[in-house]
């Protein structure tokens, strides 16, 4: 059986990364509009638009399965990571600013053998409540 668990989403980081990317978008059509340049203005708008489904993709699709003893951390359409949950030996608490899969500061630090993901899972409890199920000797410092 396979568990979903999506991101949870900041709205102090939503907002600052949709307003950088929408302000970037802002003034580079009105420097192509402003410059009369109709090819400038169809490669920025077509550049714009891959650029803001693949933000989506991410910021909305961003998520945690677990799926056969496995935990699967996804960024949108991509595989991050694979950890078995028999390997993982501790979840902590982190507010991290570091580049993660996640998509809030309220982190969890998932560390295993040999390495560290950091995640923020929405129903935190309920993903903790999940791996400890499969493997009750993970410790949990929150």
């Amino acid at each position: 059986m396979t568990k979903y668990f999506p991101s949870a989403r900041s709205k102090l980081l939503g907002i600052f990364l949709w307003a950088i990317l929408l302000l970037s978008f802002g003034f580079s059509f009105y420097q192509a509009i402003e410059n009369s340049a109709f090819s400038q203005f169809i490669i920025v708008f077509s550049i714009s638009i891959i650029t803001i489904i693949f933000i989506g993709t991410v910021w909305f699709k961003t998520g945690y399965f677990i799926s056969n003893n496995t935990l699967i951390v996804k960024i949108g359409p991509f595989t991050y990571s694979e950890i078995g949950i028999s390997k993982i030996s501790e979840i902590s608490r982190t507010h991290s600013i570091i580049s993660a899969p996640a998509n809030s500061f309220k982190r969890l630090a998932i560390k295993s053998v040999n390495k560290i993901v950091v995640i923020s899972p929405k129903e935190e409890e309920d993903f903790i409540k999940s791996i400890k199920k499969l493997n009750p000797q993970i410790v949990v410092n929150l």
